[in-house]
């Protein structure tokens, strides 16, 4: 894994599950015909509420995720649960 993803606060946002979401607005957009600053404020609000989303997840999963997934950034400990709040 490169730098970038092991810092427990980019990884906590799981940035590659974003690119669907983002891959979904601009089909949108490419449907509806609109290509103007709506097409980076849905881009924005869907990468935020997203992360968002898998954080709220991280947080209330932490005790499953220390057996299922113990690299997470909260499972692991490399970012203390105040913190993700």
């Amino acid at each position: 894994m490169n730098i970038f993803f092991d810092n427990p606060y980019i990884s906590i946002l799981k940035l590659k599950g974003s690119v669907v979401d983002l891959s979904v607005a601009a089909a949108t957009c490419a449907v509806l015909g609109v290509w103007d600053y709506r097409v980076i404020l849905v881009a924005v609000a869907s990468v935020m509420i997203h992360s968002g989303c898998d954080i709220l997840n991280d947080i209330y999963d932490r005790e499953i995720d220390k057996v299922c997934k113990p690299n997470g950034a909260i499972a692991s400990g490399r970012m203390p649960l105040r913190n993700a709040w």
